[in-house]
């Protein structure tokens, strides 16, 4: 972080029971970064873009708390699951995607045709297939 920045007015630290390290930055808002990973803004946009950060905390859920001028936020982690293609699928441009009623998840593509993934199961539908 650069000295000059508002950045670098830090007002809060905290290392998460993941190992995670939060910096609350005066006016900047909150950054985080994994070990070995750059700083990354928590939300660019926002009230913790504009207020003071005034303490950070974690909990036993993984949550982190923000403490600022006027309220408490509280951040919830969040996993992200890619899901894999089958072995030899052409790479393709997702056009659409949208969940089932089932739990299915599908997806419409620019030149394998619609895929569905069921109980982590892929299946390809092409054109002319029912």
């Amino acid at each position: 972080m650069d000295q000059d920045s508002l950045r670098s007015k830090v007002n809060a630290l905290l290392e998460d029971r993941s190992g995670r390290l939060w910096c609350g930055a005066y006016g900047a808002g909150v950054f985080y970064r994994d070990l070995g990973e750059p700083w990354q803004p928590l939300n660019r946009k926002g009230p913790l873009t504009q207020l003071p950060i005034d303490c950070l905390q974690d909990d036993s859920t993984g949550a982190v708390w923000i403490g600022l001028a006027g309220g408490l936020c509280r951040v919830l982690p969040r996993t992200v699951t890619t899901l894999p293609a089958e072995p030899g699928l052409e790479p393709n441009i997702f056009l659409t995607v949208c969940t089932a009623h089932d739990g299915s998840v599908w997806g419409g593509t620019d030149g394998s045709g619609a895929l569905r993934w069921r109980n982590g199961t892929l299946t390809c539908y092409s054109t002319g297939q029912d």
